[in-house]
């Protein structure tokens, strides 16, 4: 009769190691089984379709909604487990990025980007005039000299837009000015514009007048009294791969270089100074994420995997620095966030790696596991029977690619040896 050993206190994997370099607390592969926190294996149940959706991509959930992408439409899981249609979206099969921030939700992909807030959609960015209005000069009591104008656009909820090209008109006798053509918006949501003005050869711009979105003639005849323009030289956020919020801004990985990182005005995210809110990165990034204890902001910041992994404690602010924490990068699109925790969690080459603040990286296997490169990977962090796992899948061409989970019920019967 052959001589069985049981074993009920599996450690975990080990893809890296030789067979003979194996304990018997360590498993090669372990297929459709979690491993307990006892070291038990417990077989894991199987699954059942819950929806049979044909183009269906970029799933995210927070917990309390669930989205995904489908048809050029951004849809919603409800909890009797159906879908509905929340509006349009023009991703095509573009990967979309979400963050809730505050109650909203932004999401981007490589063409197109909205703000979702309490199930309602609109615009994340406001649309820039196209070109600078037409001047002419008409009756008033303005003194003679050089004007500068300038156009924004508004949408229902007061948000402006930046300002269009400056035009110009002198005045060589007191007078007026009044707009010959203007330009008109593309999107629909716009619903108004405004003109604006400086003083006599002055270079700050005042607001003139507001007028319908596809108004195209008005006149000033005497000077500007409205709020001073505070959005110039200012651009919609460009459309993001990956996006994260940190210290009141969004920063958003640029969908066409990603190897350009993005972020919004302070307490503003529908508007990005292209010319000095950025940082330039080597290669492109797979990987942003926050860090954040909750408690001291100091201590807070973001993760940047590029080359290697990066860590900014001060990112968007004038004191900003960088320091490389990690040779490693991470795989994109497997970032997602530790339950009842504010530490991000993401796959490297050498396995699963947790940030924290300070800039520190927690390996969580790197002796044991190895899973090379992967693509077209997704994550998500599981919460089931007592267990919270974070699952990866992805595809891969090479051999060392970590499995799981294993293949038993209570536990595992092998041969001695």
């Amino acid at each position: 009769m052959e001589n069985l050993t049981t074993f009920k206190g599996f450690t975990g994997m080990d893809n890296i190691h030789d067979d003979e370099e194996l304990p018997y607390a360590v498993l090669r592969r372990a297929i459709n089984t979690d491993i307990l926190d006892s070291g038990v294996l417990r077989r894991r149940k199987g699954f059942t379709q819950e929806l049979a959706i044909t183009g269906a991509h970029s799933m995210w959930g927070n917990g309390q909604q669930s989205y995904f992408i489908q048809n050029n439409q951004l849809c919603q899981f409800l909890p009797d487990g159906t879908y509905t249609v929340i509006g349009a979206f023009s991703a095509g099969s573009n990967r979309a990025a979400y963050k809730d921030v505050a109650g909203s939700i932004f999401i981007t992909c490589k063409t197109a980007r909205i703000k979702l807030t309490d199930g309602v959609m609109s615009p994340w960015g406001v649309e820039v005039p196209s070109s600078a209005p037409v001047l002419s000069a008409t009756v008033g009591t303005m003194a003679p000299g050089t004007y500068y104008a300038a156009v924004t656009y508004l949408l229902a909820d007061g948000r402006e837009s930046g300002q269009s090209s400056l035009s110009s008109i002198t005045l060589t006798v007191a007078g007026g000015i009044a707009t010959t053509a203007m330009p008109n918006p593309v999107d629909p949501a716009i619903t108004a514009k405004r003109l604006y003005l400086t003083t006599t050869d002055g270079e700050v711009m005042y607001n003139a007048v507001q007028m319908a979105a596809t108004d195209q003639f008005t006149s000033v005849g005497a000077y500007p009294t409205g709020g001073r323009l505070r959005t110039e030289y200012k651009s919609p956020p460009p459309f993001g791969r990956h996006i994260t919020h940190y210290n009141g801004r969004i920063f958003i990985v640029d969908a066409i270089d990603p190897s350009i990182l993005w972020f919004t005005d302070a307490f503003d995210y529908d508007h990005v100074d292209l010319t000095k809110n950025y940082y330039q990165f080597p290669a492109p990034i797979t990987m942003v994420a926050t860090a954040d204890n909750g408690v001291f902001l100091a201590r807070n910041g973001l993760f940047v995997a590029s080359d290697r992994t990066y860590y900014l404690p001060a990112a968007g602010e004038t004191n900003e620095e960088m320091r490389v924490v990690s040779d490693l990068t991470a795989i994109e699109y497997t970032l997602d966030s530790i339950s009842d925790t504010s530490n991000p969690i993401w796959m490297t080459p050498m396995g699963p790696c947790i940030g924290k603040h300070s800039g520190v990286m927690e390996f969580l296997a790197e002796k044991s596991i190895s899973v090379g490169n992967m693509a077209e990977a997704a994550s998500l962090i599981r919460k089931h029977n007592g267990l919270r796992q974070y699952l990866v899948v992805g595809s891969s061409n090479q051999d060392a690619l970590m499995q799981s989970s294993s293949y038993a019920e209570a536990e595992v019967i092998r041969r001695a040896t």
